[in-house]
Parts: structure tokens; C-alpha cells; sequence
């Protein structure tokens, strides 16, 4: 019987939730951070989509023959890991240069990340995630 490995990647954003992974939108398991799971799935043609609370990846259609294995890789958006920890350095440089400096603009460099996340929330919440095919055994 064909197999899939779906390995998830470690990220802080989405590291809380679980990820639910689905074939010809049917709920075949959900994985964790960091996380790599094996699912045995029919031979045939199917589809394979990745979904969290709103957000989803876009769908990726696999072909399957007996006894194959298929490695994908699932995560968040492309820039999600840096998105916290950048933000974190911008409003503590904020506090201190306003603080010893009275320099107040550097608060609005958190403008870009923030427009990314609404973007990710509303327009493209379909590619919130991502979903790879992989050669990682």
C-alpha cells in the first residue's frame, strides 16, 4: 500500500496548534510541531491540503503506485518564523530609544510585518501554509 511522509517544520507562530491534514478533503490525522508522520493512503490520484484554524496550504495533487513512498513537507507562511522575533527587536528599540533618545517613529517599522499578517488573515489565508513535495527520506 502506498505511503506519504508528511514532516512539519518547528516554528513559533503555529508551534501551539496542530495542523490537519487532508486527502480528497477528507481528515486523515493532524500533526504537531516538528513533527513527522506516516499515512497510508489507496494508489490512485488524490488530493493533499495541509489546514489550521482559517488558514490552509493550496492544494497539491499527488499520484500514488503500489508500494510508494511520497515525502512532503508541511509549515507556515514563508516568513512566518521571523516575523515574532523581528517584531520583538523593533518595539524593544522602540522603548529604549524613546526612553533615552525621545525618538518615537521607529514603532512604525512593526507596519509592513502587520499588513503581511492581515494579507495572511483575509486574502491569502488559502497559502497560509505551505505544502511541498519533497526528496527528504
Amino acid at each position: 500500500m502506498p505511503n506519504i511522509k508528511i514532516q512539519r517544520t518547528k516554528e513559533y507562530n503555529n508551534m501551539l496548534r496542530d495542523f490537519i491534514i487532508l486527502i480528497d478533503g477528507q481528515e486523515i490525522g493532524k500533526i504537531a510541531n516538528g513533527e513527522t508522520k506516516d499515512f497510508e493512503i489507496l494508489t490512485g490520484h488524490h488530493i493533499i491540503k495541509a489546514k489550521i484554524d482559517w488558514g490552509s496550504s493550496p492544494e497539491i495533487p499527488i499520484v500514488l503506485v503500489d508500494n510508494e513512498i511520497k515525502n512532503l513537507k508541511v509549515g507556515g507562511y514563508k516568513y512566518g518564523n521571523w516575523l515574532m522575533p523581528t517584531n520583538f527587536a523593533i518595539f524593544t528599540i522602540h522603548f529604549i530609544l524613546k526612553a533615552t533618545a525621545g525618538i518615537n517613529g521607529i514603532i512604525f517599522l512593526v507596519i509592513p510585518s502587520f499588513l503581511l499578517l492581515v494579507y495572511y488573515l483575509t486574502f491569502g489565508r488559502n497559502k497560509y501554509l505551505t505544502l511541498t513535495e519533497t526528496n527528504i527520506n
